[in-house]
């Protein structure tokens, strides 16, 4: 698919043109073509939210969760995009959402990190944006745990436990 050809090497405009296309494919919607529909749908989304037009990667996201909602995929977009919207109790509500609903078996159409940190990453993200300060250091310590080296989220975790070790002093003064 020339699409990915086009997402491979960052020609974001390029690809969203591609994908697009697919989707105006009069069978795109046929039983045989399911996956293709999923993909096209979740990549625009992609490449949307890269493109910071966050309006329409809501829309093929919410599109792609009408076609099949047991894919984790968009309800982690979905969550990065209400957190840079800050959006953060919606964030939240989202990919809590999607690790409930979200119980198809990694495919070729999601990113690998759907199934591993990625929902912690923005879990602690909005938890820390609404205030819940040890929900948010759970979530991090989960991440750090599959990811040692992560740089974001060490970086995270030191800020989150200084605020921590603020918020202790406080209490004993």
């Amino acid at each position: 698919l020339l699409a990915r050809e086009y997402l491979i090497n960052e020609k974001l405009e390029d690809a969203l043109k591609e994908y697009l296309a697919v989707l105006q494919m009069p069978d795109v919607e046929s039983h045989d073509k399911r996956l293709i529909l999923l993909e096209s749908l979740g990549r625009c989304a992609d490449i949307y939210k890269a493109l910071k037009n966050y309006d329409e990667a809501i829309w093929y996201a919410q599109e792609f969760i009408k076609e099949d909602y047991t894919y984790r995929e968009p309800y982690m977009l979905l969550g990065e995009v209400y957190n840079n919207m800050n959006m953060f109790t919606l964030a939240e509500a989202t990919v809590e959402a999607g690790l409930k609903y979200g119980t198809k078996k990694y495919t070729w159409i999601e990113r690998a990190d759907s199934w591993l940190t990625l929902p912690n990453e923005i879990l602690s993200y909005s938890y820390y944006k609404l205030g819940k300060l040890d929900a948010a250091i759970e979530q991090i310590k989960i991440v750090l745990e599959h990811h040692p080296d992560n740089q974001w989220a060490l970086k995270n975790y030191t800020a989150m436990l200084e605020e921590k070790l603020k918020e202790v002093q406080l209490k004993i003064k």
